[in-house]
């Protein structure tokens, strides 16, 4: 099915791009409060990690809770990313839904999401062992995944099989394309992670409170900080998505031929 916000044919990369970017400020009050509910996961990963790495270190008791938690914030992260691409798609299809049906739908589609990282994560790290470089070929041509998974509405492995499909032909036009994407995103996490820095250390310099409350605290709330910059980085792609889609199946041959067949 074509996104209305998207054109019914092949387009330069710098019109897909910016029909993303467009896309994501279309998107944004919404996609930012979807995106806090992936930064509590990920605050919860922080505090995790915080209290395993105290001097005495966790119990024996402690492992069944641990994983509990981790668990719980990975899961917490995969809802956000569903729900996200979610709302973007229906923003493109002009069919708008609510954050409450978003979060629906990242529920639902989680285990998923799980069970198809896990299997990504085991194919990157197998292309890694082997001389690093099929890894990368694999990280660029399965990044699609999550957009497959919500959109075409595809099981884990098929999501993963038809996202390579997709890249495989435009490999490097994705690569180039996922790295603007990439740098757009890490560039504003830095500028953010930079300024709170700047906050943490003003604060320790003066009033020289615990460097490890300081350090915790800014840990939480660059969490929060980075939600406002994943429409950056989700909306992009379900746009190349897209792009990718009609030069694969041939979309834009499908919308000629039906113009064709209507009468004049």
């Amino acid at each position: 099915m074509r996104l209305p916000m998207f054109s019914a044919t092949p387009q330069p990369l710098s019109k897909v791009l910016d029909d993303g970017f467009r896309l994501a400020a279309r998107g944004y009050p919404k996609a930012v409060l979807l995106g806090l509910v992936g930064a509590v996961g990920n605050v919860g990963t922080t505090v995790l990690q915080q209290f395993i790495m105290t001097p005495q270190g966790p119990g024996a008791e402690w492992v069944a809770p641990l994983v509990i938690g981790y668990l719980a914030s990975m899961v917490l992260v995969m809802i956000s990313a569903i729900a996200i691409t979610a709302h973007y798609y229906s923003v493109a299809m002009d069919e708008p839904i609510s954050v409450k049906r978003a979060l629906g739908i990242g529920l639902r589609r989680a285990p998923i999401l799980l069970a198809a990282s896990i299997m990504l994560g085991l194919a990157i790290l197998l292309g890694l062992l082997l001389l690093i470089v099929p890894g990368v070929i694999l990280m660029v041509s399965l990044w699609l995944m999550v957009v497959v998974l919500v959109v075409e509405q595809r099981g884990p492995l098929a999501s993963l099989r038809r996202s390579h499909a997709l890249v495989w032909g435009n490999w490097w036009r994705t690569m180039m394309g996922i790295s603007v994407v990439g740098i757009v995103y890490i560039v504003g996490v830095f500028s953010i992670m930079l300024v709170v820095m700047a906050v943490v250390i003003l604060f320790i310099s003066v009033d020289g409170p615990d460097p490890e409350v300081m350090m915790l605290l800014s840990a939480l709330a660059e969490g929060p900080l980075t939600a406002m910059l994943l429409p950056l980085l989700y909306a992009p792609t379900l746009a190349i998505y897209h792009d990718l889609k009609v030069r694969r199946d041939g979309d834009d041959l499908i919308a000629r031929a039906n113009r064709l067949l209507v009468p004049a």
